[in-house]
């Protein structure tokens, strides 16, 4: 949310509570507090001494503070990590640190991701919420703050349309009429690449295929922690 301090410390002069949207990013969500700060500003201003009459005490309880952003945070774990943990440490991280995995022993960064559809419509139905997933259920910082909690879910093996492929945590699929790369996470959820970045050079999933994939056998699609 949006608060206005005394002088970053004391009372609380006027606040707004905001809602974090399920797929928003941490760009997404700075850009519509600077707004929303900006409103709270001006109405502060203009009922000053009110504001400061109806001022109310910092609570002492669920006080919590970030924790300090780290470049290691960034790391995939794709044998712990499910695609919505994934999706929300790029929802976190990525303005700052792009997620890094690597690709037999190359660095590479994803810059750009999405859930699959499917993976939308069951975080929909596990929260109750409509499909639209206008309220958030977990924000980046909640995801940071509980960086110790893993998925206990073992890989999960299933069959795609392609039957020559096996999916693993960290294997890859890349769908030629999408021009996606589909990453299998921990629980056989699968994370969308849209844009990566390797050796310093931007690239579409597509550029990836035909420099990188299609010089390899498909058993040794797969990215590594």
């Amino acid at each position: 949310g949006v608060l206005f301090f005394r002088f970053d410390v004391g009372e609380i002069i006027r606040q707004y509570r905001i809602p974090i949207h399920s797929n928003e990013t941490s760009t997404e969500l700075e850009k519509r507090l600077a707004k929303c700060g900006s409103h709270l500003l001006m109405e502060c201003l203009r009922d000053l001494p009110r504001c400061v009459e109806m001022a109310t005490p910092q609570p002492d309880i669920g006080v919590t503070y970030a924790p300090k952003i780290r470049s290691e945070m960034s790391v995939i774990k794709w044998e712990n990590m499910s695609a919505r943990n994934v999706f929300n440490l790029y929802r976190a991280l990525n303005h700052v640190y792009p997620l890094t995995t690597k690709w037999h022993g190359a660095l590479v960064k994803l810059t750009e991701v999405i859930l699959s559809e499917e993976d939308i419509k069951k975080n929909a139905l596990d929260t109750g919420s409509p499909i639209t997933n206008k309220e958030v259920y977990k924000s980046a910082l909640q995801f940071l703050n509980s960086s110790s909690e893993t998925s206990s879910t073992k890989n999960t093996v299933f069959q795609t349309k392609d039957t020559s492929f096996t999916n693993k945590s960290g294997n890859i699929h890349f769908f030629k009429n999408k021009r996606e790369l589909h990453v299998t996470c921990c629980d056989g959820s699968v994370i969308i690449v849209k844009k990566l970045k390797v050796s310093g050079k931007s690239v579409t999933a597509l550029d990836f295929y035909n420099g990188f994939l299609a010089k390899r056998p498909k058993s040794e699609w797969n990215f590594e922690s």
